[in-house]
């Protein structure tokens, strides 16, 4: 700093010496002065160096201690604060863990007594283990509550306070969440696989105890159905092999595991296929289970014997009977809706109650039929063999069939050779027929044959002397046979037999089930009416007390048949369950061939299901119905749904459920549907197109590329939820009048839709569709909508929906429906509101709680007339109140009535108690032949709904039903037509039926004439055109013509002369009538002339013999008569 250099330094030196330098020595001189000068550089670098280093040195060791403080400080402000935080979680943590103990307190305090009973834990308990995904069986939860019940009742009071519950829980849930949840887990985990295998093994022990059970019980009814005496009449014959003595213990397993019970033994007497099913399966066996309505004309015949036994010749079954009386031998139980008859008693021992499970043709898995097989085995070798009754027949308490059915059906053969023996000192020898009855009214005892046969003798005589040589001893013998050897019966049949045939032949003409009368043979009628002294009524009424429950089981039988009609046909691979199609039965109120056209379609279809997307069967039968049974427009619509929903990718991924919309929106056209749908993707495409994919769009001055984001459809990159709906309804708001769809009309209605989703983010989406459509409607000036006018819309329809907001508090969806539906006509949407909130009303004040959907779809059934609605809601209200008189018809029943009458509620309560009254009056419907409600119902319509009037109806239509038969046999519907023109008089009623019949042959038989020569003269033109050249053929042709001629005049005279005939007749009917009257009289004038005496007779008649009838008319003298049979009677003059 400021010090010479050396070199300047010696060249002082030298000239203060005088001396002058020479260039050697100030060469050595400057390099000396130059190493001088680095060296002094060097050394003051170094001080330099020397001193930063000092210096930097320094400045670290004090930077460094501030930011080590300010470091320190720093992490103890974070611990302090994680500190803070950590203890305001554990607090948060501690709140939150108390409330939901206090909430779970709360929700285990189910009776709110303020605590927790070990009843209630255990509920929170098993709640929580379900929670952990932990399900165990009811006694391990149990054992597990017991335990925790007892570390919870810290008291133990008996209860757990909310102290105490709050602590335990708290404990529990750490428990569940910590360490030892593993532990809790595999205790209850092992305790639940011990109590499975004590419950399997309790399960095996049951289960081999009923199998021993029904093993019995089938060895049983082995035995009582293979006996000498009852095979024959059952009818039934065992397909399977038996061994042992008597052969009641079967060989094998059955062989049909398919169908099997729970338990119990089942009898299967399909007309089908019968079987005997067990719980290891079924066994063939073969018998006809026949009466009308079932099977007729099958050529299906069931055992002489048993039809002989049962003396119902084809009419009642023998498992009907057993089902009837209560036979401690044998005793069956009908099952619902099926030919299945449960044993429920035999031999007096009690049989097990199940169900039957499976169908023909399902295949088991092999594990199942093993685990079956074993079953079987074990049972069969367990089970004791019972004893089964002496198979002798011939002993009279032997005869078993005889005690199963409590009356005697089996006679002793060998007894009747001893009666006969016996019987020889009678003045006539007994028939074979009358020595059989007589044993089987004694019950095989000899010496009570004798005393009957004895007394049916007396009977016989006795009857001849009352009848006075008006009937011959074999006719009241047979009229006595037929009584049952009853000898006052036989003689009111006798002196009436008239009416008795006349009754008899009607009752026999009212068998069946609709009647309820069921299938009486002839001297079971004849029993009953002679029973019933002609009262038809009475004889009815016997009769159908007799078959009620066989009435029951055969129409539930015939109702349910069609289900093994339509599973009988194995072919079908495509039938559904049993359950299935009675479901479709039920449905569709047991329409058969509607059912079976329904299956058989759906099956036609479900054959290609691999092909059509594998529709599931209640899909296509509801398209089947849909396209109205063309199976071929099915399978075309299920081809378009298949085909487009494979190549979806195309469309956008649509669901197929939107397909299906698809395509129905555009009449089921497939190219329409995907056009649609691909327009509809255009804009729901979340990927840019590509430059040269489409030429970018300008609408409304602004270049759209990309619709999708542009439109703002899209969501994270993904289509958003309610876009595709969006674009639809904007594609239809903006359709031409051509209906044809205008894409840029539709991204600027979308455009508009998110600018305003934008301004009101509050406001729904649907609410700015309505306003932007409505814009588009109102639009009038440049085919141009702006958000101002929009909101404007939007803003006039809140206004609207703030004057309506009163009527019922209508949702805004709602409102803006109506307004689209109904053409924004707000005046008219106002009425629908108004009137809707009225019947909201006046529905809550009935109790009704209809919601609004249903009463629009009230008001839309009566045409909008908010009148006929208010009419419907009190005539069923009042319907409603005095159900009970009715009988307490469903609501579907009173709102058909009310609809019938044209809502008149007094005309409906009319019919209903009329109808009413008639069904439950068993007596008038037994002598009305059992009409059905339809019948009823019919009559009463005719009648203008007066009970009186249409009982007399359907009596009368009864009668007309049965004289009317030789009449052309009208229908039913036509004999009340014609007692209605007739005023309900049966005679004049009777005639015009006659009358009709005789008219209709006469014009049938005029037709037919007519018909004829029709055809005679045109075969006759034909001919005379043919040979009109040949002279001799043409006069030929002429006579036949004139031939013909004569023949119409010849038919026109027999038309007169039957209608003459037909006239002839009637007055022989009447004529015979007549007699058959004046017979009637003289009956009664015998029996006055028998009960007053012969003396008495012969003066009365002298005295009361008028001298000259002949000037008096028939209907005088027979007043006059009955007037002196009277006076006879009462023993006066």
């Amino acid at each position: 700093e400021g010090r010479p250099s050396s070199e300047a330094m010696a060249e002082d030196d030298a000239q203060a010496a005088g001396q002058p330098m020479d260039e050697e020595a100030a060469a050595k001189a400057a390099a000396a002065a130059a190493k001088a000068d680095e060296d002094a550089q060097q050394e003051k670098a170094a001080i330099a160096i020397q001193a930063a280093m000092r210096s930097r040195a320094t400045r670290r060791t004090s930077n460094g201690e501030r930011a080590a403080a300010r470091a320190a400080k720093r992490r103890e402000m974070q611990e302090e604060e994680a500190a803070r935080i950590a203890a305001e979680e554990e607090a948060a943590r501690l709140a939150e863990r108390q409330r939901i103990a206090e909430d779970k307190y709360a929700e285990a305090d189910v009776d709110g007594d303020e605590s927790v009973s070990k009843e209630e834990l255990g509920a929170l308990i098993a709640s929580m283990l379900a929670d952990q995904g932990l399900e165990l069986q009811q006694e391990v939860i149990d054992d597990f509550v017991v335990r925790q019940f007892e570390a919870a009742d810290q008291d133990d009071d008996g209860t757990v306070s909310f102290e105490e519950f709050c602590a335990y829980y708290n404990e529990l849930v750490d428990t569940l969440s910590g360490d030892q949840r593993g532990g809790i887990i595999k205790g209850l985990q092992e305790k639940e696989e011990e109590l499975s295998a004590e419950r399997a093994k309790a399960e095996e022990e049951r289960q081999l105890k009923s199998d021993i059970k029904d093993m019995e019980m089938l060895m049983r009814f082995i035995g009582i159905i293979t006996h000498p005496s009852v095979a024959p009449v059952s009818g039934t014959q065992l397909l399977f092999e038996r061994s042992g003595e008597p052969p009641i213990k079967p060989e094998q397993m059955p062989q049909e595991e398919e169908v099997r019970t729970t338990q119990g033994i089942v009898v299967d007497v399909n007309k089908f296929g019968q079987r005997l099913i067990t719980p290891w399966g079924a066994y063939p066996i073969s018998y006809t289970l026949t009466f009308e309505g079932y099977n007729d004309g099958e050529g299906v015949q069931r055992a002489a014997e048993e039809d002989a036994a049962l003396d119902r010749l084809n009419t009642e079954s023998f498992y009907f009977v057993l089902c009837r009386i209560n036979s401690p031998l044998l005793h069956f139980k009908k099952l619902p809706e099926r030919t299945h008859f449960l044993v429920t008693n035999c031999l007096g021992a009690k049989g097990q109650e199940g169900v039957v499970v499976g169908e023909m043709g399902y295949t088991l898995d092999d594990a199942v039929v093993e685990k079956m097989r074993a079953r079987f085995a074990a049972a069969l070798e367990a089970a004791a063999v019972p004893e089964i009754p002496s198979p002798a027949p011939y002993q009279p308490g032997e005869f078993l069939i005889n005690q199963l059915l409590h009356r005697t059906v089996a006679v002793n053969e060998r007894l009747l050779q001893p009666l006969e023996e016996r019987l020889k000192k009678s003045k006539t020898r007994p028939k074979q027929e009358v020595l059989r009855t007589a044993l089987l009214l004694a019950g095989n005892a000899v010496d009570e044959a004798v005393h009957l046969r004895q007394e049916h003798l007396k009977s016989v005589d006795k009857l001849v002397s009352a009848r006075k040589g008006y009937s011959t001893r074999d006719h009241c013998d047979d009229v006595l046979t037929m009584c049952r050897w009853d000898y006052e019966a036989a003689l009111f049949v006798l002196d009436n037999e008239a009416q008795f045939d006349a009754v008899v032949s009607e009752i026999m003409k009212r068998r069946g089930l609709a009647s309820g009368v069921g299938f009486p043979v002839l001297p079971e009628v004849q029993w009953e009416v002679a029973q019933a002294r002609n009262d038809k009524a009475v004889a009815l009424r016997a009769i159908m007390r007799q078959w009620n429950i066989e009435v029951r089981m055969m129409r539930e039988i015939v109702q349910h048949n069609p289900v093994d009609e339509i599973l009988r046909d194995e072919a079908e691979l495509c039938w559904p369950g049993r359950e299935h199609i009675e479901e479709l039965l039920q449905k569709h109120s047991f329409d058969v061939d509607y059912v079976k056209h329904l299956l058989s379609d759906t099956a036609f279809i479900m054959q290609e299901k691999a092909e059509l997307g594998n529709p599931t069967r209640e899909r296509v039968e509801e398209l089947v119905e849909h396209f109205d049974f063309d199976e071929y427009k099915v399978r075309a619509f299920l081809q378009s749904t298949e085909y487009i929903f494979k190549n979806r990718r195309q469309v956008g991924n649509p669901t197929r459920k939107e397909i299906e919309h698809y395509l129905a929106k555009h009449g089921y056209d497939q190219k329409r549907a995907v056009a649609y749908m691909k327009r509809i993707w255009r804009f729901l495409d979340p990927a840019p197109p590509k430059d040269r994919a489409i030429v970018p769009k300008k609408v409304e001055g602004r270049l759209v590329k990309h619709i999708a984001h542009v439109c703002e459809l899209l969501v994270k990159g993904a289509v958003a939820p309610w876009a595709r709906a969006s674009v639809e309804f904007a594609l239809d708001s903006t359709q031409g009048e051509s209906g044809e769809d205008n894409e840029d009309e539709a991204i600027a209605f979308l455009i508009k839709v998110s600018k305003m989703s934008k301004e009101v983010p509050h406001l729904p989406r649907w609410e700015l569709e309505y306003a932007v459509a409505r814009s588009y409607q109102v639009d009038n000036d440049d085919g141009k909508v702006t958000i101002e006018e929009t909101m404007a819309q939007w803003k006039k329809f809140d206004q609207y929906y703030k004057t309506v907001k009163g009527l019922g508090d209508p949702d805004r969806r709602r409102v803006g429906s109506l307004m689209q539906a109904m053409g924004h006509d707000e005046e008219r949407v106002r009425a629908r509101l108004a009137h809707t909130a009225e019947l909201q009303r006046l529905s809550d004040e009935h109790d009704f709680g209809l919601s609004v959907e249903q009463i629009e779809a009230l008001l839309d059934r009566h045409d909008q007339s908010v009148e006929r609605c208010r009419a419907y809601l009190v005539g069923m209200h009042t319907l409603r109140e005095r159900a009970h008189d009715f009988g307490d018809p469903t609501r579907k029943a009173l709102e058909a009535a009310l609809r019938k009458h044209n809502l008149d509620v007094t005309m409906a309560i009319k019919d209903l108690s009329a109808a009413h009254m008639l069904l439950t009056d068993r007596e008038f419907l037994a002598e009305a032949g059992q009409p059905n409600a339809e019948d009823v119902d019919r009559a009463l319509s005719l009648v203008d709904f007066e009970y009186d009037r249409a009982k007399a109806m359907l009596l009368h239509v009864s009668e007309l039903k049965v004289q009317s038969e030789r009449w052309g046999s009208p229908s039913r519907e036509h004999i009340e037509d014609v007692l209605q023109r007739c005023e309900l008089d049966k005679a004049r009623a009777l005639a015009a039926i006659k009358e009709e019949y005789r008219a209709q042959q006469i014009a049938d038989f005029k037709v037919a004439q007519k018909e004829r020569k029709h055809k005679e003269r045109a075969e006759a033109e034909a001919q005379r055109i043919i040979l009109a050249d040949d002279p001799k053929e043409f006069r030929r042709i002429e006579l036949e013509n004139k031939m013909i001629a004569d023949a119409e005049l010849d038919d026109a005279r027999l038309s007169a002369e039957i209608a003459m005939a037909q006239a002839s007749q009637d007055a022989a009917e009447a004529e015979a009538k007549r007699k058959a009257d004046e017979e009637e009289r003289r009956k009664m004038r015998m029996a006055a002339l028998n009960s007053s005496g012969p003396s008495k007779q012969k003066s009365s008649e002298r005295v009361v013999k008028p001298k000259d009838d002949r000037s008096k008319s028939i209907d005088e003298q027979n007043a006059e008569r009955l007037a002196r049979i009277a006076a006879l009677s009462a023993g006066t003059t």
